[in-house]
């Protein structure tokens, strides 16, 4: 009888110091009840990993308040689908907090915009073709025009001359255009002007190519990109557009050398090399950074901007 009662104090012991452990370590500023200390669980494996798998948007001092509310059932850590498609998510699932709490809602919308900002840098890494999806979803062919639209989206403005492009297809570059917040500084015409800094056109074979599809545009068979994804692309957009890239010395003469390869070849070309035509080709330049977030300028640039300027 006197072992048993000896022991009895003992056994509870480690409970009760591991209680008073929770109640100094994890309780600065805030106030748990003796019924909510003794509800306090272990956490469980799945708890676990759902941490280590939104770690990234989450950091230590938040995964400390996070799991204290989990062991008291007050908190869940979960994850769902974002309203945007595959091209801007490649299937990522976006972690969230369940919970009333306000600590918990604030912390929450944090991770809610460090899920969006990570998104927004693994899109870069795709957004020169990704975003030519959406510049040309229903308008087949007319591949370098897709790339001169998708350098204005990220650029100042340049005076851009399109020729033979038909009704239908102006019709979808001015409504993607519009549904992202953008000025379009873009002239439609069946004859060269060369007052434009950038004059394109359609070649036949991608004509021939409209023409066998045209059934299906005319119909009204086009397909409407999510309008989630436009949000999505507005904001990156206005997010690229305030980074001012810098050239690196190593391509200063590599540009030089480019425009006057370029400005020999005018006779060949729908517009005219002139200053504004330079300012242009820099613009657009730095455009091509922008759409990867990028503050400095790389080769592929260049080569992105001269391989649309020498299209005869």
């Amino acid at each position: 009888m006197t072992n048993g009662k000896s022991k009895e104090p003992n056994a509870n012991k480690p409970l009760e110091q591991a209680r008073k452990r929770l109640s100094s370590n994890f309780n600065k500023g805030l106030s748990f009840s003796k019924e909510t200390l003794k509800s306090i669980r272990p956490i469980s494996k799945q708890e676990i990993l759902n941490f280590k798998k939104a770690s990234i948007f989450i950091p230590k001092n938040e995964v400390k308040i996070i799991a204290r509310y989990i062991k008291q059932d007050r908190c869940k850590l979960l994850f769902k689908k974002t309203p945007y498609s595959f091209l801007i998510t490649q299937n990522s699932l976006q972690p969230y907090l369940e919970s009333d709490l306000d600590i918990l809602k604030k912390i929450d919308t944090r991770i809610a915009e460090r899920f969006e900002d990570d998104l927004q840098k693994r899109f870069a890494e795709r957004a020169w073709y990704t975003t030519q999806e959406y510049v040309g979803s229903n308008i087949l062919g007319l591949r370098t025009v897709k790339k001169l639209l998708t350098l204005a989206l990220f650029s100042d403005p340049i005076r851009i001359q399109l020729l033979t492009v038909r009704k239908k297809e102006q019709e979808l570059i001015i409504d993607v255009f519009s549904r992202l917040n953008q000025q379009l500084s873009i002239t439609f015409s069946e004859k060269a002007n060369k007052d434009y800094d950038i004059t394109l056109a359609g070649k036949s074979s991608e004509k021939n190519r409209f023409t066998e599809m045209a059934e299906k545009i005319v119909s009204g068979q086009t397909y409407q990109p999510n309008i989630d994804d436009l949000e999505f692309l507005a904001k990156y957009i206005k997010k690229a557009r305030e980074i001012e890239p810098t050239m690196p010395p190593n391509l200063t003469e590599k540009t030089k050398s480019l425009i006057l390869s370029l400005k020999s070849k005018e006779k060949t070309l729908k517009y005219d090399v002139t200053e504004q035509t330079i300012t242009a080709v820099m613009n657009m330049i730095k455009a091509s950074a922008r759409l990867e977030l990028r503050a400095e300028i790389r080769a592929k640039d260049l080569e992105r901007v001269f391989s649309i300027l020498n299209e005869k």
